[in-house]
């Protein structure tokens, strides 16, 4: 569709590497809607039912592209439904015997999920695979039933050793914590326009 083109040579201009980028035909980009609400907080709707997104299959995975890469990065968005699922684990399967760093953000959007014990098993696949975590939180607490997002954080630190879990806490700053260290950075007030992206 007319937006995936523009989206496609936005990021060429931006000097992205596109080759693996795949277009489908048949099913349209798929659209985020952000709702911002007073104080920043945000709520999002979106228009993927299917969205091109979701259908990446694992003969689309660039097997030697992952292979010469430094890090591979992904988010639960990917494992929502089974064929792209199926893709990213393949993909995840590649950079982990390659030995390439693998940050995984859960990103969870609640609307995209038709049931949230499958959100959480998906997610709890791929902290098993990361070396960085980058998580808010909300979903610190969601995954974990603990209200204190840095004991939450300390806890899945722990219990996948992962080497760096990055943890946003919204206007209250962000923590870095590894297996010997926790590094606080405070939050700052300004006046917040927009915080997606």
């Amino acid at each position: 569709d007319h937006l995936g083109k523009m989206l496609a040579q936005t990021v060429r201009d931006a000097g992205i590497d596109t080759r693996a980028l795949h277009m489908d035909a048949n099913v349209h980009t798929t659209l985020a809607f952000v709702h911002t609400m007073e104080g920043g907080e945000r709520e999002f709707s979106f228009c993927r039912n299917p969205g091109a997104d979701m259908m990446l299959t694992e003969d689309e995975v660039e097997a030697d592209l992952i292979r010469r890469s430094r890090l591979f990065h992904f988010g639960s968005l990917s494992m929502t439904h089974e064929t792209v699922r199926s893709a990213t684990k393949k993909a995840l399967d590649v950079a982990k015997e390659a030995g390439i760093h693998i940050s995984f953000d859960p990103n969870l959007r609640l609307p995209l999920w038709n049931d949230l014990s499958l959100a959480k098993e998906q997610i709890d696949y791929g902290m098993h695979f990361c070396d960085v975590l980058k998580i808010a939180d909300n979903e610190l607490t969601w995954f974990t039933g603990l209200d204190d997002p840095i004991a939450a954080a300390k806890k899945i630190q722990r219990q996948y050793k992962i080497p760096l879990v990055l943890a946003t806490l919204g206007r209250d700053g962000s923590y870095a914590i590894t297996a010997n260290d926790n590094v606080y950075c405070p939050g700052f007030m300004v006046n917040t326009i927009e915080t997606t992206g």
